[in-house]
């Protein structure tokens, strides 16, 4: 009985410590920004998604907007303030948010690009560490899609 909780205890010390590592290591930011005038491509996890890419699980529809450009950026600025996101860049037609877990602080980046002509806004939602978000990026896609 003292062996299988000494077991149990150190397994879920070891789970702990590995989550905060985890927590810690997404703090750094991966390389973002346009590639060519398109967002990156997404990794080959199921946390990311990315209007632009073409194969599932990463697929998600752009967001449509039908106000002039200036009020569709501010409307978008608002709306990731309210989904208690951070924007850190927002710089022409390029916008790159944050947003961070409540329990351990994962944060995921949020990158948008305006397309003026087409009256859309490309997006890419990623994790920074782990294969999997629970739908987190895709959920935050959708939410964004409410304001339009």
């Amino acid at each position: 009985m003292k062996i299988s909780l000494i077991i149990i205890g150190s397994i879920t010390v070891l789970l702990l410590l590995s989550l905060l590592v985890l927590a810690y290591q997404s703090r750094t930011a991966p390389p973002l920004g346009l590639i060519d005038d398109a967002l990156r491509p997404c990794p080959f996890t199921q946390n990311c998604v990315n209007s632009q890419a073409k194969d599932k699980p990463a697929a998600i529809a752009p967001l449509r907007f039908t106000t002039n450009p200036a009020t569709a950026w501010q409307t978008l600025e608002k709306r990731i303030k309210e989904l208690d996101g951070i924007v850190q860049t927002q710089t022409g037609h390029y916008l790159w948010a944050t947003f961070s877990s409540p329990l351990l602080g994962f944060v995921d980046d949020l990158e948008v690009m305006m397309d003026e002509k087409s009256q859309l806004f490309h997006v890419r939602s990623a994790s920074r560490v782990g294969r999997s978000d629970f739908s987190a990026n895709q959920k935050r896609i959708e939410a964004l899609r409410q304001t339009y």
